[in-house]
């Protein structure tokens, strides 16, 4: 997870350079060569998603010029964005995700998604990126700068989250 140019190789293979995000196969450490999304802006944190796709949080605009505002879900063959996902603008950091159980929950420094509140929590419609009636305001006082979920975790059914943060309530 770095926002930054990142120069990568395998045990014996050539010298790649990928910008953000990287991908290799976990049996032979080779990273792919057709995994190759650009995300300026930089990534925060990534989740399996299903059907061999990745969802993808952290400061980006765009993934390879197409827009996306800081959460995406990418096809593994090949760092498309997949058809049909498409979540409203996210007006600063996602710091986090998950998906547990079926459900997709964002958590960051953001205060909206397109015209809907959300203080730094969401749910999203995992296959299509739309916003879900799920809101529990997190804030307070904060330290270090703005409030935030900085990590979060889910129970296996989905019923129960735990946020770890610069936020009091």
């Amino acid at each position: 997870l770095f926002p930054y140019t990142t120069l990568f190789r395998s045990s014996g293979g050539p010298v790649l350079t990928r910008d953000s995000i990287f991908a290799f196969d976990k049996d032979t450490g080779a990273i792919s060569t057709t995994f190759v999304p650009d995300m300026p802006g930089g990534v925060k944190t990534l989740a399996a998603g299903p059907n061999n796709t990745v969802y993808v949080g952290g400061a980006f605009n765009s993934v390879s010029g197409v827009p996306a505002y800081k959460i995406t879900d990418l096809n593994l063959s090949d760092g498309s964005i997949v058809k049909g996902f498409k979540v409203p603008t996210v007006n600063a950091i996602v710091q986090d995700v998950r998906y547990t159980a079926g459900r997709l929950f964002i958590g960051g420094q953001f205060t909206k998604l397109g015209t809907n509140a959300r203080d730094r929590l969401a749910e999203l419609n995992p296959t299509t990126g739309a916003v879900l009636p799920f809101n529990v305001p997190v804030d307070g006082t904060h330290f270090k700068g703005a409030s935030q979920v900085y990590h979060m975790d889910v129970s296996p059914d989905g019923t129960k989250m735990v946020l770890i943060g610069n936020f009091t309530s």
